[in-house]
Order: C-alpha cells, then sequence, then structure tokens
C-alpha cells in the first residue's frame, strides 16, 4: 500500500511504474512490501473465495529465517518498475504484518507459534527489513526490537506523524479475524500503540503549529460495519483493526477533537477507503485508505457487497476494490487525495486513471468527493 505526498507549495500509490513517473516530494509506504507466503502456482482468494493464479509467484518457502526474508526482499527487488519508483522518488517505509508474519502483534504470532520461536522470527525479520529499505541508523532493530515511530516536518505546513500500530499492541480480541463484536472489545487496558508511543503522539498533536497533522499508519481507526450479505443479521468488524480496540480509539479521537486539521493515512485493506472519523457525533478527521499494489489481482470497481457497507457505514465517502495508489495535494487551505487506479495488474502493459478525489478543507474536518468516475 502506497500513498505518494506532492507539497504544493505549498503536497500521499499502483503498478509502480506510473508512480515513478509522477512529480512527488516522497512517497509514503504503509507496510507490506514483502509477504511471507511460500511460492505456489494457485492460492485462495481471501476475499472472493476460490482459487486463483498470483500475481506474484514467489521463489521460496514460507519464511523463517534471515536468508528466507533476505531472498524474498531480493527478488521484490528484482522488479525494475519499483527500482525506478526508488530511483525517482524518496521513500517514508514503515513495517505491517506481512514483512514477518500475518496479524503479529508485539511478541505474539499470528499463527500461534511459541513466543521463542517468534522472537527468532521477528528479529530474522526486522534485520532484512531494516537492510533493505530506506531508514535511518535511528530505526535498526536490535535483537527484534526498536523505536520505530518517527516525525517527519515539512515547515508550517505540515508535520507527519509515522506510527507503529504493531510492535506494542495487544493481543486481538474475539481471537482475531471478522467477528461480532465481543467483550474484549471494550477492554479498558488495551493498546494499539503502547503507552509510551501514545505519550509522545499526544504530545506532537497538542503542540503542532503546523497547518496539517498526518497520522501515517497502518490499521484502520473507523470503526465499520463489515457485513457483506444482507443475510447477516449481527454487526461485524475487523478484529486486526483500531475497531476492535474501542478504549485507545475513542483516546485518539478525542485528542484529534477541535483540532480540525488531521488527515489518516492508512493500508492494510486492499481496498480506497474514504470517511469520516467520528466522535461525539461530530467529524473530529478524515481517513484515506489506499489499496494494494497486486494483492487481490486485478481487482474491480465494487467488491460484492461494497453497496451493503455504503448504506450500514454512513461515514463512508468512497469505496473501491482497484489497485493503484493515492497522490496527495496539500495545500495551506485544502489536502486533495487523488485516487490513482489501473485497469490491470495481471499484465506488464496497463492503464492508469484518476477514479476520484477526496477533498478535505483546512478546519473544517470530513472529505468532499469531487470527480468521482465510473
Amino acid at each position: 500500500m502506497l500513498s505518494a505526498v506532492r507539497i504544493s507549495r505549498t503536497a500521499i500509490s499502483a503498478h509502480t511504474n506510473h508512480l515513478a513517473r509522477e512529480e512527488l516530494d516522497f512517497v509514503f509506504h504503509y507496510g507490506d512490501y514483502i509477504y511471507e507466503y511460500r511460492g505456489s502456482p494457485t492460492r485462495s482468494n481471501y476475499f472472493g473465495g476460490g482459487l486463483q493464479v498470483p500475481v506474484r509467484q514467489h521463489a521460496g518457502q514460507m519464511l523463517y529465517d534471515i536468508a528466507d526474508y533476505r531472498q524474498r526482499y531480493a527478488q521484490y527487488k528484482t522488479d525494475t518498475d519499483l527500482q525506478r519508483a526508488h530511483a525517482a522518488h524518496s521513500f517514508f517505509p514503515t513495517f505491517d504484518d506481512h514483512e514477518i508474519e500475518n496479524n503479529w502483534v508485539a511478541g505474539i504470532s499470528g499463527s500461534g507459534s511459541p513466543a521463542e520461536a517468534f522472537a527468532l522470527r521477528r528479529a530474522a525479520a526486522l534485520q532484512a527489513w531494516y537492510e533493505h529499505m530506506p531508514v535511518r541508523k535511528a530505526n535498526m532493530p536490535r535483537f527484534g526490537t526498536g523505536k520505530f515511530h518517527r516525525t517527519a516536518r515539512f515547515g508550517n505546513l505540515a508535520e507527519i506523524q509515522l506510527l507503529d500500530t504493531r510492535s506494542y499492541r495487544s493481543d486481538q480480541a474475539c481471537d482475531d479475524g471478522f467477528k461480532p463484536l465481543c467483550e474484549g472489545v471494550n477492554d479498558r487496558n488495551a493498546q494499539v500503540l503502547g503507552a509510551e508511543q501514545e505519550a509522545w503522539l499526544a504530545k506532537n498533536l497538542s503542540g503542532n503549529q503546523a497547518r496539517w497533522n498526518c497520522l501515517a499508519q497502518q490499521i484502520m481507526m473507523m470503526s465499520l460495519d463489515r457485513r457483506r450479505a444482507a443475510n447477516e443479521d449481527t454487526r461485524i468488524a475487523n478484529m486486526d483493526s483500531w475497531a476492535a480496540y474501542e478504549v485507545p480509539r475513542q483516546r485518539m479521537l478525542d485528542r484529534m477533537a477541535g483540532l480540525g486539521n488531521v488527515i489518516v493515512l492508512t493500508g492494510d485493506e486492499h481496498q480506497n477507503f474514504v470517511g469520516d472519523l467520528v466522535h461525539r457525533d461530530k467529524v473530529v478527521g478524515t481517513e484515506i485508505v489506499s489499496t494494494s499494489i497486486s494483492s487481490g489481482g486485478d481487482g474491480s470497481d465494487l467488491r460484492y457487497g461494497s453497496e451493503l457497507m455504503m448504506t450500514n457505514n454512513p461515514e463512508l465517502k468512497f469505496l473501491n476494490d482497484q489497485r493503484g495508489y493515492v497522490v496527495c495535494e496539500v495545500s495551506p487551505d485544502a489536502w486533495l487525495s487523488h485516487f490513482q487506479v489501473v485497469d490491470k495488474v495481471s499484465t506488464k502493459t496497463n492503464t492508469i486513471k484518476r477514479r476520484a478525489t477526496a477533498e478535505v478543507a483546512h478546519g473544517v474536518p470530513g472529505a468532499r468527493m469531487t470527480g468521482v468516475s465510473a
């Protein structure tokens, strides 16, 4: 998942050959730069059911040790379009789950591996991530831990907080997955950022004098009803998102209230979303969710059940299932997020177009959709 930012001087991603041609100040990569799965000629389609031929054919086994992770980065970086994108633009990378293992948090394996074994796997994976990503020495992991959250400032125009929503998070509620809400969702002791990172972020938000506060992070902050079928009568939530951590989520929204300039950039979902962040019946920010580059295949305008999701979630302004990236154009008065999508990723040659633009006026939380094309 990528977002590219153009600072309009007063300025955040698609098949990477198109990204390389954009005029950008930098690219933010939300994480899932690699996937840890073994090579396979077919795999199940997580989103639509059935089998599909992966766009990317992985070499090697499921990733466990440092040689495995290094080989996977090396394979991805043989892609000439990706090479062009890195050559053309500065990158701010973060990691999400697949740099290590699907849905891991803190010292907890997503697949139930013993803690001692997972600690070794995490240390190997983060070492390989550091070796292959353009990050500072301050972000060097030490035995699988480190300080990965940081700030990027662009004069008095924008301050961007790059968050880490994996390393300090409590275990997912309701045994993870897409589930009906359970008691654990309201756990008062649950953490997403951890106490130290959350205090750091609160201080930065309250003291920031820039025109825009931007949170560049991994998992969706909106608490959406995920039902996609009319016969489902119970609200469904994504337990690997902020929606499963309602107490820290409300603390976060409370800190946004009154600022009038908060943009949250999110990945993870393999779809494009635009939505309002609502707290105590007031809009306090806007969330822009960028789709995947190739995961999910060519995609379509709307995935099955999207119309029902739009009906059940009035805060949603836009939903789209094509592959692509988001170009954010930032000026003192407005934050524009242009959703760039390609017609296909299953072939080397494809066509890109602007699917829609989300416009947020400074001081007026909430997005207005413009230029929505078919």
